[in-house]
């Protein structure tokens, strides 16, 4: 089976538009041979889909993904697995065991992607268990009908036809998904001294004024006081995180975190990204482009 990857360097990109490269795989349980790479515009999801198929490369995995992405590449029937992390050599391993869900960013949640998309469970040619993709899915996106068509079985064993049953709707859902929020876009929060991209990082996170919380679907920002937790003699740290999630936020950008803040930031599933310098707009890009890196 040929596997591409959205890639930054030695790692899957955290976002497919920003990806550096495209990288092929020819992935069996035996092993993870490199099949080259394609020559793609980063983001343009209509012309990776066409260079894919050029190339019999029937899965793409990647990290986030925006929904008009995710339908390109879909209609022209490319299997997406998204919101998947990790270095390219752990994410080959995964992929030839078929376990690429223990990869899944924190927060994301793979299994409402797979049902709106019509993506259901099935047996590749070869005896290996696979997932089946399911196309020609009729109807408004409230009456959720069942739809099926020709698929592909990506499964360790091989690769095969099928036909797979999954919900198609028109309205598609490919971002992290917390408690009670299934289809929310990404959300990323970056600890700040002011309201607006131009503001400087605050290193602190549970002292920061606030945090500028981004959807990374829609570009769209706002500001997330924190002054009354900041100004708390104990506690802030814990408090900041229990606000930060309630924000929608599945990830947040800072200097430093304590031990406490980074339990409750960890138990509330949000990803840690340190090292944040200069601007909440500086930091914003650095995140984007795959710079920072999820702590340890």
């Amino acid at each position: 089976m040929i596997v591409c990857l959205a890639c930054f360097e030695d790692r899957l990109a955290s976002l497919f538009e920003n990806a550096a490269s495209f990288r092929l795989f020819d992935v069996t349980p035996e092993s993870q041979q490199p099949a080259g790479e394609l020559a793609v515009t980063p983001g343009d999801a209509m012309i990776l889909a066409q260079a894919m198929v050029s190339r019999d490369a029937a899965l793409l995995v990647c990290g986030g993904i925006s929904v008009s992405s995710m339908r390109l590449l879909t209609q022209r029937g490319i299997a997406v697995h998204p919101w998947i992390s990790g270095c390219v050599e752990t994410v080959l391993d995964a992929c030839a065991r078929d376990a690429l869900d223990t990869l899944t960013m924190p927060g994301a949640h793979q299994s409402a992607t797979d049902a709106q998309l019509g993506f259901g469970s099935g047996r590749g040619m070869g005896g290996g268990g696979g997932r089946g993709m399911g196309g020609g899915g009729r109807g408004a996106s409230q009456a959720a009908p069942q739809g099926t068509g020709p698929g592909l079985g990506l499964g360790p064993c091989g690769q095969g036809q099928r036909r797979g049953q999954g919900a198609s709707q028109n309205t598609l859902a490919t971002g992290p998904a917390q408690p009670g929020w299934e289809g929310t876009p990404m959300k990323i929060a970056i600890s700040s001294t002011g309201p607006d991209m131009t503001s400087a990082i605050d290193e602190r996170f549970g002292r920061a004024p606030g945090f500028v919380i981004v959807d990374l679907e829609t570009g769209d920002a706002h500001f997330l006081d924190n002054t009354a937790i900041s100004d708390l003699a104990h506690g802030a740290g814990i408090q900041a995180a229990q606000s930060v999630a309630k924000s929608g936020a599945t990830a947040i950008v800072t200097g430093r975190v304590g031990p406490k803040a980074e339990t409750a930031l960890n138990a509330g599933k949000i990803t840690i990204y340190l090292g944040a310098k200069g601007t909440v707009g500086d930091t914003l890009e650095s995140f984007k482009r795959g710079d920072l890196r999820p702590s340890s």
